[in-house]
């Protein structure tokens, strides 16, 4: 069946940076899908025994520290099952998942709600079973243990990004699609450096199924990255995600949409078709609410600070020409609305009942009435 879906015609390809091909024992050896799930499985075990010894260090600092001497051995028990508990939240929200290793807030944040998960349970808990528990010794080991894994998963991204700049702990992969997008995609890659963890071997265009795995297999890569599946259609992407699964080689879907920030992204399947939606940059709730509450203290800030100035503008407005130094006019804004506006006068106090006799002075653009020097002004 497969041999009637595949079209065994030779892929286009456009070699980027590419190594020498390697044979048989380098696809399970330095290269290919086995190495890189080694330095994953590596790279989570290590924050396995990293996560535990913070954990550890952040529970016995606070047991010590807030614990009464009544409560002593009861919160010994507690902290074996915080830890415990501790540990398996993180392994649930898959804060050692490998596609998120080095990407740092997506890391960090499910780091922090299984954090206070945890601590939400556990208060619950204490208030349904009535549990004497140390509310010092819960109030230090939340921040200190939260504190300790996000500088040790800091560090570790650290440690990660060096071995990737220095071709290390990175995942070959070869780009799949029409050529424009492939080449878009590829130099995007490239352009990110070694921050993306992701090393363009080969990218192909106009190319069978049998081509792919083909390509796939002689550069050893564990990823193959499509930037448009036009060429193969639903059956034939099918077979190839059956060939790739066999090989254990990763499948990345890029849509094409660049320049769209991560939220705004939502999948969802629909009778089998992976649906992927784009929301409008809008700004609601709680973002909503910290950009007005930024404004207004950013603004008064900025008004506090030039106070000094803008009094001495205002005293010389007044000291040019008689009347007030503001000058309100009423303006539209967002939606239609109006709005009052307050601004430094810069004409004489009666300028809009001059403005029928000097319309033939105008320098505007015929719609707006404008003139670089008001009636009565010096020159």
């Amino acid at each position: 069946m497969s041999g009637q879906l595949m079209d065994r015609a030779a892929p286009t390809r456009m070699t980027a940076s590419p190594p020498a091909p390697p044979d048989a024992a380098e696809l399970t050896g330095f290269w290919g899908p086995a190495q890189a799930r080694r330095w994953q499985h590596g790279y989570a075990r290590r924050l396995t025994i990293t996560d535990a010894a913070v954990i550890a260090l952040a529970l016995a600092v606070s047991h010590t520290l807030r614990v009464p001497e009544e409560l002593w051995s009861s919160h010994w028990l507690l902290s074996a099952a915080l830890l415990t508990g501790w540990m398996a939240a993180l392994h649930l929200a898959g804060s050692r998942d490998w596609k998120i290793f080095g990407s740092g807030f997506p890391e960090y944040r499910r780091v922090v709600h299984a954090t206070f998960t945890l601590f939400g349970l556990l208060a619950i808990l204490a208030f349904a079973m009535r549990w004497e528990i140390s509310r010092g010794y819960l109030l230090m080991a939340l921040p200190l243990g939260l504190g300790l894994l996000l500088i040790s998963r800091w560090l570790w991204r650290r440690q990660l990004n060096s071995r990737r700049r220095r071709g290390r702990w990175r995942h070959r992969s070869v780009v799949v699609g029409e050529a424009s997008k492939a080449a878009h995609v590829a130099a995007q890659i490239r352009r990110a450096g070694g921050a993306t963890g992701i090393t363009v071997t080969e990218t192909i265009t106009h190319c069978s199924v049998a081509g792919i795995v083909d390509t796939v297999t002689s550069a050893a890569a564990d990823m193959v990255i499509l930037t448009s599946a036009d060429a193969l259609g639903p059956k034939s992407m099918r077979e190839l995600g059956w060939q790739l699964s066999t090989l254990d080689v990763d499948v990345v879907v890029v849509p094409s949409l660049t320049d769209v920030a991560g939220p705004r992204i939502h999948a969802r399947p629909l009778a089998g078709l992976p649906l992927i939606h784009v929301d409008y940059p809008r700004l609601s709730g709680r973002a909503a609410l910290v950009k007005r509450c930024f404004d207004i203290a950013f603004s008064l800030t900025v008004l506090t600070l030039l106070a000094p100035l803008l009094a001495a503008v205002a005293v010389a407005v007044r000291w040019d020409s008689p009347g007030p130094a503001f000058f309100r006019q009423e303006r539209i804004g967002l939606r239609h609305t109006r709005f009052g506006m307050l601004k430094f006068r810069s004409m004489v106090t009666d300028a809009e009942g001059h403005r029928q006799r000097l319309l033939a002075q105008s320098e505007g653009n015929g719609v707006l009435f404008k003139m670089k020097q008001a009636p009565g002004s010096p020159a």
